[in-house]
């Protein structure tokens, strides 16, 4: 039986990872709930697609060469704040246990994650941000 997404799809995502697998997990998996998704393969190109495309929501590793999910979720804020941004970490745990949230970011997903954790964060932060279909 089919699980179905905790809001609504149509949203374009952008997802900053290093790791190519993970990159594809994500894509397929919000892809598979009706979303677009672009993918970079580190913190810099991600800025770059960021300044170019109408983003919603943006997923990114913490821990990526050139720019860090930290300062890409800072720099994304200071571009657009309205924009959601969920930070994919294999820290995740410790951190969300210890209330540990880096500038920037509105939700932390510890890795690895399931469809079910990356759905939750999307409808967390669709909830916070009315510009995002809820």
């Amino acid at each position: 039986m089919a699980v179905e997404p905790l809001f609504a799809p149509g949203l374009r995502v952008l997802v900053a990872d290093d790791e190519p697998m993970i990159r594809e997990v994500v894509r397929l998996y919000l892809s598979g709930d009706g979303h677009t998704v672009e993918t970079a393969e580190d913190g810099s190109i991600a800025l770059n697609k960021f300044k170019t495309a109408p983003d919603d929501l943006v997923l990114t590793d913490r821990a990526m060469p050139e720019l860090s999910g930290d300062q890409l979720a800072l720099k994304v804020k200071a571009l657009r704040p309205d924009v959601p941004i969920i930070l994919l970490t294999g820290f995740g745990d410790l951190m969300n246990a210890d209330g540990d949230k880096p500038a920037g970011v509105d939700v932390v997903v510890a890795k690895p994650f399931s469809m079910a954790s990356l759905r939750e964060a999307v409808a967390e932060v669709s909830n916070r941000y009315s510009r995002v279909p809820a």
